[in-house]
């Protein structure tokens, strides 16, 4: 299964390349963006290429396309809608295998409205030449819940909070129908900053000892050290995949970067490595795990 969270650039750049080389992959979709409304937008975009978002959906449409013969079931390749609430995968235990299961916790019901008004908006800036622009808050992205034997996951994407009770983590976590088990781990939405905080989320998800994982967002400057102090009050195992104050330049073997250096006024990085935080745990048990960090990758 191949999820796109939501079609900001820094979630979907790269997920066309992903999906194609998953062969027998379905793939999920948030229901707040059908994906026929997303392919309307795709189309118009055809000349902006550039835009990462529009250029990976199109690819996946291709992919989709081609993958859907005269006895394949649309279901068995996608797109399936992702919304609250609901069993997107369920892999039932074989011999002596273990059960894994992955739901979707938005978006939910209340931010429908909000949804059409994100992608006519997008819309209307492609036919006008322009880009799309990022909406927000982010209510429309989908949040996940992976259960696999004893382990549960939360993969909290860049959902925000809001204040009314039928948005954001409000909707979820007052959620009837989602898995009522604390999770273990926890990917921090929208790379940790305050607008996706929920106290609530933390104290009604997740264990005590939960695994907290932030991704960075240098453009924004995410995490800051507010974000971090804050995390770190929360849980004695935060992680960070890579820090953006460290991002160096890239270097050059002579004479490719004498040549640089002659040519450019001046030069400033864009991205840094790309660290890994890797989490490993007895599913059976549900008990140890150990974690690995490679690349840049520290702990808080």
């Amino acid at each position: 299964m191949v999820v796109a969270s939501h079609w900001h650039d820094d979630h979907i750049e790269g997920l066309n390349e992903i999906f194609d080389a998953a062969k027998s992959a379905v793939f999920v979709n948030s229901d707040a963006h059908p994906l026929r409304d997303l392919a309307q937008l795709a189309g118009l975009g055809a000349k902006l290429r550039q835009s990462s978002a529009t250029k990976a959906y199109a690819d996946i449409l291709d992919i989709l396309d081609s993958r859907r013969g005269p006895k394949t079931r649309k279901q068995s390749v996608g797109p399936m809608g992702a919304i609250a609430d609901r069993r997107l995968l369920l892999l039932p235990a074989a011999q002596r295998t273990i059960v894994a299961e992955v739901y979707s916790l938005s978006p939910s019901d209340g931010v429908v409205a909000i949804a059409r008004s994100e992608l006519s908006s997008a819309m209307t800036a492609v036919q006008n030449n322009r880009r799309p622009v990022r909406q927000g808050p982010n209510q429309l992205c989908v949040a996940l819940w992976v259960k696999v034997g004893k382990l549960d996951l939360l993969l909290g994407a860049d959902l925000e909070q809001r204040q009314a009770p039928n948005e954001g983590w409000n909707a979820i976590v007052h959620s009837t129908g989602r898995p009522q088990e604390l999770a273990c781990f926890f990917k921090v939405p929208h790379h940790g900053s305050q607008n996706a905080h929920s106290d609530e989320c933390w104290s009604k998800m997740l264990n005590t000892k939960a695994v907290a994982v932030i991704t960075p967002f240098s453009k924004s400057s995410l995490p800051t050290p507010q974000d971090v102090t804050r995390i770190i009050g929360l849980t004695n195992s935060a992680y960070l995949t890579c820090d953006p104050a460290t991002f160096s330049l890239a270097k050059y073997p002579n004479p490719v970067g004498k040549q640089i250096k002659q040519q450019v006024i001046a030069r400033n990085p864009l991205t840094g490595a790309t660290g890994q935080v890797c989490f490993r745990a007895d599913a059976l048990n549900g008990t140890s795990h150990s974690v690995t960090l490679w690349d840049g990758a520290r702990s808080l």
